[in-house]
């Protein structure tokens, strides 16, 4: 075992742990040592008490008077079934001769390795009882002696001894107190107790009755909760820590302080009594004190959930324990977002497999997690508490019965629509035949005799003339129905059923006859009482509330699939006061746009003014070719165009280019079009001059400055696109420069921090003007930078760019997202930002000329650009680049002719790309 010792805390190190920061660093903010030191006297006031320890209600020293909750941890001490032929580890204890006292020892229990058993003295009002607390030098509570007759007696008071409480013959679980010492020749069965030694070098303290022990009730649970409270301390749908009092001798353990907050969702874990006196949001709907939400008002309400579900299950952990008493209004406002507590139950996902079986491994536990947030999400909506524990099971728990709720152990692969998600992406690897999900690492492989197929241990499979086939029994991977995507495995036949299409860019097996593809998270079935929410429901929300319940009722949830439609559907909601996350708000298709956009004129329909501010082989071909290189082709970008032009003192040529090649002629032309914006594309030597050792000319503002006159002047919107960044975010000519070895460049070469210089003194130069309505925040990142990375720039860049005086509701800002699924991009950003942005958009670059598509087929092209209009009916997109080009194989269709094929295939586009923002 490896230790983490924190502050005398050891901490076990699990294989998911081990992938954490430093617990010194990330809990060194927090930790008090002792209750005084942060609550204010007086102040601490009892809640209630569970399993777990006690709650109270204090108030903190800093912030004056801020309220908190105090959790202090107890141990429980009970009497145990020996777990094999060495006890389980809290059922193991180690002792260690007192010094001063001798015949006294301490006890040391291996489950709780840096505390030792104690006595508690009895109280006005409590009794006195045993706990496991730091250990103090010489403390007479803490020191014990086995006597003659096998009494465990303590220091303190030699009369009183560890007994169990019980009335007759003593049961599995049977509570152990403290109690005087009953009189007589013999030991009464009930005190007596004997040391016995098991295997490393610890015992067990063996009770007279069958195979029963002294058992510490309980595991580290305390201390795994308060590092993963400190891991996602920055997690807006986790209940915040507070402080953590570390070493307090008065306290058993770890006890966590954390903010205060509302209302629970549900009654939880209250019976009885307590649940009639308990207040929650679901009570107050019920006695029509509160409204029922809408779909879109309660993905508001519980999309922070969602984003914090969705990070810890990334890390590789669930909650197992998301029952309504866990799920608090983040606020008392009525309407606050949700947030999450108590990760008592946390473990690693896939710890259940030993205990339940096969099926119930890492992506099955997450699912059970999503199906519990479902059930709270779907209770907002009609008002009704489900039992979370009949319909979904938590902990090692299934549910009680078989129910529609429940997540079945096995999940057959199947055809859905393309959504982007990561269930939808294969590794083909033709070598070996083999088949891989991306989201679970599992193979492609055929399961039962009804010959489904299914993700587990990989069969070998030939992928030739557009079919899929076993190689072991020649079958052939089939549609078999349409409608529920069932996919089978059958003797070849031909036929359209049996056609596939593996899409190298996106990772897709996509059955062309139905415009499906592979779908690794099985068949999504509604329960009953959920389908009967779709009725009735407005036009505009249906379609969109409907696909956030079946990613959530999928056989396996993709959990960025679900937090980015949630996020879409919260974006619908109605103004309320929410300071919940906000995906960029979108534009719904061929309406005004949404109050939302904070923009009251129409999407842009424009053009670029490429090879301007920025110098490319096409768009600025004339230069180009007047400066060939020493072997008479032409340079390949700016960079080496600059050296040329250098060279042979030519710079004049360069001005001459950047006054001519863009004129006020041409903005009056596109206006006289009937378009409405330009997107400028530059250089950030335009704005900051070139940086040291890098050939090009500038600062060149004045160009910049013309062209939004000119805009300004004859009425057309500008989107200011930052084209070339600082050290370049790609290796590729559109950046400046093209680096013909890929050595040449790497992406941390990319100078993140003068990219967000460019970008606020530009924002700092036209936050006052009118027209300019867009800006871009770099142009095609290279997929080598990290996409966790991006997204922390693009972070910075939009409160840089917001700082700096363009407001949200005036200037939209542009994202790329060049050559990844534009879903993929807008999960990271959510879940990166917190929601917290608004008005940004995803830049989208649809060439089918590049990246191996132009050996597609005019059907495949046509069937790429049905993708991309879904993501743009779904995400916030802007199209700021696309074209017409493709391979002359490809246009030169059989069937049609060359003009008839671009004919098609733009108009294809166009009606795409109307619903673009």
């Amino acid at each position: 075992r490896c230790w983490l010792s924190i502050r005398g805390h050891p901490v076990r190190r699990s294989s998911a742990m081990s992938r954490l920061p430093d617990y010194h660093r990330i809990l060194k903010p927090f930790i008090a040592g002792s209750e005084d030191s942060v609550v204010l006297p007086g102040s601490k006031e009892f809640l209630g008490g569970g399993c777990a320890g006690d709650v109270f209600r204090c108030r903190l020293r800093h912030p004056l008077g801020e309220e908190a909750i105090l959790k202090t941890p107890k141990a429980c001490m009970i009497l145990g079934w020996k777990n094999g032929r060495n006890g389980a580890q809290n059922q193991r204890w180690v002792r260690r001769e007192s010094r001063s006292s001798p015949g006294f020892f301490e006890l040391y229990n291996q489950s709780f390795p840096s505390r030792v058993l104690t006595m508690r003295p009895a109280t006005p009002s409590a009794k006195a009882r045993l706990d496991l607390c730091h250990p103090q030098p010489d403390s007479p509570r803490q020191l014990w002696r086995l006597d003659d007759q096998g009494h465990l007696v303590a220091k303190l008071r030699a009369n009183i001894c560890v007994a169990v409480s019980s009335q007759g013959e003593p049961e599995q679980g049977a509570k152990l107190i403290v109690e005087q010492v009953r009189p007589g020749e013999a030991c009464d069965p009930l005190q007596a107790w004997a040391w016995r030694e098991v295997a490393g070098g610890a015992a067990v303290l063996a009770s007279r009755f069958d195979e029963y022990v002294m058992d510490a009730n309980g595991d580290d649970a305390e201390m795994r909760e308060l590092c993963l409270l400190a891991r996602w301390v920055s997690e807006p749908g986790l209940v915040q820590l507070r402080h953590a009092i570390l070493g307090d001798p008065n306290i058993s353990g770890p006890a966590i302080i954390l903010k205060r907050l509302g209302k629970q969702l549900g009654g939880g874990t209250a019976r009885g009594h307590d649940l009639a006196n308990a207040e929650y949001v679901l009570r107050d709907i019920a006695e029509g004190h509160a409204a029922l939400r809408s779909p879109a008002q309660a993905a508001q309400q519980m999309l922070h959930v969602a984003g914090f579900l969705r990070r810890m299950h990334l890390d590789g952990y669930v909650h197992n324990d998301l029952h309504s008493g866990n799920i608090l209004r983040s606020t008392d406002s009525e309407g606050a977002h949700f947030c999450v507590i108590d990760l008592g139950l946390a473990r690693e996902a896939g710890a259940f497999l030993r205990d339940l079986g096969p099926g119930c491994g890492a992506a099955w536990n997450i699912t059970r997690d999503w199906r519990a947030f479902a059930l709270h999400f779907i209770s907002l909506l009609d008002g009704k508490a489900r039992c979370i524990w009949r319909l979904v099971g938590t902990g090692s728990g299934h549910p009680r019965v078989r129910t529609e709720w429940a997540v079945p152990r096995f999940a057959s692969v199947v055809a859905r629509t393309a959504d982007g998600s990561l269930t939808q992406k294969w590794n083909v690897n033709e070598a070996t035949g083999e088949i891989t999900s991306r989201s679970t690492g599992k193979a492609l492989s055929l399961g039962g005799e009804d010959g489904r197929a299914r993700s587990g241990a990989g069969a070998v499979w030939l992928l030739r003339e557009g079919y899929i086939e076993d190689a072991a029994t020649g079958q052939r991977l089939e549609m078999s129905s349409v409608e529920d995507g069932e996919v089978c495995a059958q003797r070849p036949r031909g036929g359209q059923g049996q056609r596939w299409f593996y899409d190298e860019l996106t990772g897709e097996i996509v059955h062309p006859a139905s415009a499906k593809v592979l779908d690794v998270g099985g068949a999504s079935r509604l329960p009953k009482d959920v389908r009967a929410l779709l009725k009735g429901q407005p036009d505009g929300v249906r379609p969109m509330f409907q696909q956030v319940l079946e990613a959530l009722f999928k056989a396996r949830v993709d959990p960025n699939e679900v937090c980015t439609l949630l996020g879409l559907l919260a974006n619908m909601a109605a103004p309320m006061p929410i300071p919940g996350p906000r995906l960029a708000p979108r534009v719904a298709p061929r309406q005004p746009l949404a109050p939302s956009w904070g923009r009251s004129h129409a999407p842009w329909r424009g053009v670029n003014l490429g090879g301007w501010l920025l110098l490319e082989p096409g768009p600025s071909a004339g230069l180009f070719g007047n400066f060939p290189r020493n072997d008479e082709l032409k340079a390949a970008s700016e960079w080496e165009l600059m050296g040329i032009l250098r060279q042979q003192q030519a710079l004049d040529a360069l001005e001459e280019h950047r006054r001519t090649h863009i004129t006020k002629e041409d903005f009056v032309q596109i206006k006289s079009l009937g378009l409405n914006a330009v997107r400028i594309p530059f250089g950030y030597w335009i704005v900051l001059g070139p940086l040291p050792n890098t050939p090009y000319h500038g600062p060149a503002m004045n160009f910049l400055d013309q062209a939004v006159d000119w805009a300004e002047e004859v009425g057309l919107e500008v989107v200011l696109d930052l084209h070339g960044c600082p050290g370049g975010e790609s290796a590729e000519a559109p950046c400046g420069r093209l680096c013909r070895r890929k050595s040449d460049w790497n992406w941390k070469e990319w100078r993140l921090t003068d990219s967000l210089r460019t970008l606020e003194a530009v924002a700092s130069r036209y936050r006052h003007r009118r027209c300019v309505t867009g800006i871009g925040v770099c142009n095609q990142p290279s997929r080598e930078v990290p996409l966790a990375r991006l997204c922390r720039f693009y972070d910075r860049a939009i409160s840089v760019v917001r700082a700096a005086g363009m407001p949200a509701d005036r200037v939209a800002v542009l994202l790329p997202a060049f050559q990844r699924e534009a879903r993929e991009v807008a999960t990271a950003f959510t879940a990166c930002s917190g929601g917290r942005h608004q008005n940004y958009c995803f830049d989208m670059h649809y060439y089918h000329c590049f990246n191996g598509l132009p050996g597609l087929s005019l059907g495949q092209h046509l069937q790429r650009v049905k993708k991309h209009a879904d993501d743009i009916r779904q995400l916030p997109i802007c199209v700021g680049e696309w074209s017409l080009a493709m391979s002359k194989r490809t246009a030169n269709s059989r069937y049609l002719p060359l003009k008839e094929s671009r004919a098609l295939f733009a108009r294809a586009q166009r009606k795409a790309y109307d619903d673009a923002s």
